[in-house]
């Protein structure tokens, strides 16, 4: 392991992650497939404030309501889709300091925890545990 590197480690899951490689890897968690990405009453009202947008605003131009919650609208970029706050030119989330939870807590989803080659493939900065 390169100790320039600081990886981050979660019990229970079969890698580790370094998000300095978030800088370099094109926004892949945040681009590909049409998805959802869930935001709760409490992070919609921060990102408002963050981006300075009245609330009714946030809600019509950046939600989509979909199985009794909110999640935020994807954008279709060529083949693909993208979450609407990150910025392909730059490579970033434009909302990152008020990002929702399920953002935040990256590649550690309870769904990686067994198999996760799907995320070894996606993501750069997950490595394999030996």
């Amino acid at each position: 392991m390169n100790n320039n590197k600081k990886y981050i480690y979660k019990e229970g899951f079969n890698f580790n992650f370094d998000n300095s490689a978030c800088e370099h890897c094109g926004g892949k968690c945040c681009s590909g497939e049409s998805g959802y990405i869930w935001i709760t009453q409490a992070e919609i009202k921060k990102t408002a404030e963050y981006l300075d947008v009245k609330l009714n605003t946030f809600f019509t131009e950046y939600l989509r309501f979909k199985n009794g919650s909110y999640t935020i609208k994807d954008i279709k970029y060529g083949g693909y889709y993208s979450c609407l706050f990150f910025d392909r030119e730059e490579n970033k989330c434009l909302i990152y300091p008020v990002r929702p939870l399920q953002c935040r807590t990256y590649p550690f989803w309870e769904m990686y925890m067994g198999d996760s080659e799907e995320l070894f493939d996606d993501c750069p900065g997950v490595k394999k545990l030996p």
